[in-house]
């Protein structure tokens, strides 16, 4: 199987949602707030989907292959977009690697 790597983070890499991220869930979006900058930010219903399964369990390639299923899309697309989003969401420190 090939792995699609991106700049830091590959399919296999386990990620979790940063402590300091409060966020809900409003019908098929996320509101994210950031205490320590105090933004806000919403996700879409996909990134809301991706941003629920980001607790440290999963891979990114389990969870991109939740995003498959839940939307009948095509793992070729959805595996490096999910690894594009995940890597913003680090940038943002809204995340962190696990192990």
């Amino acid at each position: 199987m090939d792995m699609i790597e991106s700049n830091a983070l590959s399919l296999g890499a386990r990620v979790r949602r940063a402590p300091h991220i409060r966020w809900r869930r409003e019908v098929d979006t996320v509101v994210l707030y950031d205490t320590k900058t105090r933004e806000m930010n919403s996700l879409n219903h996909a990134g809301a989907l991706v941003w629920e399964l980001l607790d440290g369990t999963m891979t990114l390639e389990e969870i991109a292959q939740a995003v498959v299923e839940e939307f009948k899309a095509d793992k070729t697309r959805v595996q490096p977009d999910v690894l594009k989003f995940v890597e913003k969401l680090q940038q943002l420190s809204y995340v962190e690697s696990v192990g």
